[in-house]
């Protein structure tokens, strides 16, 4: 399985200071939920095929987190999340996007196995997926 692409274009699994990773790329959708959520669809389908468990990033830039990408971004987290170890969301989350979506997180039972965290930063994120530990 060793050099796939995903849909949306990121290599699988993505090498990064001696750990793997895969990157979800919901970035640059800006308002078009349409799109968006055509590309959610097929990175779960990709994902959930892959049949491994995976530290995951997902990447929201240049992307609007309204009401409706957050419950879709929570389905798409609760189905994928029993093959995800952590998973990092990078992006411009306000206080309250991460209040929200990790209640909602929290209700549907995801972050008791997998590790959740917000990170402005995609270096940082990475760095953490891999080792637990963000470097500052």
């Amino acid at each position: 399985m060793n050099g796939q692409t995903s849909p949306s274009g990121s290599l699988f699994p993505y090498h990064y200071k001696g750990g793997q990773l895969h990157c979800l790329k919901y970035g640059g959708f800006h308002n078009d939920e349409t799109a968006l959520f055509g590309r959610i669809d097929e990175e779960e389908e990709f994902f959930i095929s892959s049949k491994r468990k995976s530290n995951t990033w997902i990447d929201f830039y240049e992307t609007n987190v309204s009401r409706k990408v957050i419950r879709k971004l929570v389905d798409n987290i609760t189905h994928i999340s029993p093959q995800v170890r952590r998973l990092a969301l990078v992006g411009d989350f306000t206080i309250i996007r991460k209040l929200v979506v990790n209640d909602r997180l929290r209700r549907a039972g995801v972050g008791e196995e997998t590790a959740v965290r917000f990170f402005s930063d995609p270096e940082v994120a990475k760095t953490w997926i891999v080792t637990g530990v963000p470097n500052r």
